[in-house]
């Protein structure tokens, strides 16, 4: 009768550690294969999947190379309308970039 109990409890714990979701998850990748479309050979292979984002980051690369800087400063006009004052615009209070001091993770605020 006490092992019927003792093994009933364990049963129960066991259970309850399984029924989590993290736990689950764990135990599931753990059991099973995820890379099925890998195994059927469905899925491109790594490289082809690198090569192919190496490829497209180097023509955007190229795209940026063949553009020439005119010599003057780019503003984005939203409905032919620049957002910016002229006061906003000028410098005679200094820069436009204000920074906060550090935090204790010395990010800039």
């Amino acid at each position: 009768m006490k092992k019927n109990k003792s093994l009933f409890i364990i049963l129960i714990f066991l259970a309850i550690f399984i029924v989590q979701p993290n736990n689950f998850n764990a135990i599931k990748s753990g059991l099973t294969q995820n890379d099925i479309p890998n195994q059927l050979n469905i899925a491109d292979s790594a490289e082809e999947k690198n090569s192919n984002s190496n490829l497209n980051s180097t023509l955007k690369n190229d795209d940026l190379k063949s553009k020439e800087y005119d010599g003057k400063n780019q503003v984005i006009v939203v409905n032919e309308k620049s957002q910016f004052t002229k006061s906003e615009l000028s410098l005679e209070n200094g820069s436009w970039e204000k920074y906060s001091d550090l935090d204790f993770l010395n990010r800039v605020g």
